[in-house]
Formats: C-alpha cells, structure tokens, sequence
C-alpha cells in the first residue's frame, strides 16, 4: 500500500507539465473512489474542464504547495511521524 505525504491523492495536470495529468496516491481507504475522480479526470483531458469545473474536492488537487511541503518535510517523515 502507498499513500502521499499528506494522505490526499494527487489529481490533476501535473505542474508544469502541460497535457500531462496525474491520478495517484489514493491509498487502500481510497480506492473505492478511484473510477469515479478518473472519469472526472477523463472530462479534463478530453473536454478541456479545468478541477474546478469537473467538481472534484480541492483537497484532491495537485498544487505546487503541496508538492513543497513534501519535499520539504523532514527526511524519511511524513504525517504518520
């Protein structure tokens, strides 16, 4: 099992990756959700929808502050330490 530093999945374009999305880190607990954030994901890519049109929960969203905070974090750290 795998989970993200913060335990939120990551959705979305990948940061300064045009046409490049993610749909990942969802851990045991939140498999039961992954088709349907990927068939919101599916509406962005194909579609042209942007997060906040597709409704998905903002906690989901991949953002650079995110991404910081985990780099960030204490070596070998995470929110379970």
């Amino acid at each position: 099992m795998d989970y993200s530093y913060d335990t939120g999945p990551h959705v979305g374009e990948v940061l300064g990756k045009p046409g490049q999305y993610i749909c990942a880190g969802f851990d045991g607990h939140g498999m039961p959700v992954t088709f349907l954030i990927a068939k919101q994901l599916d509406d962005m890519v194909h579609n042209g929808k942007s997060f906040e049109d597709v409704h998905l929960s903002r906690v989901y969203k991949s953002t650079a502050e995110r991404l910081t905070k985990a780099q960030n974090g204490p070596e070998g750290c995470d929110i379970f330490s």
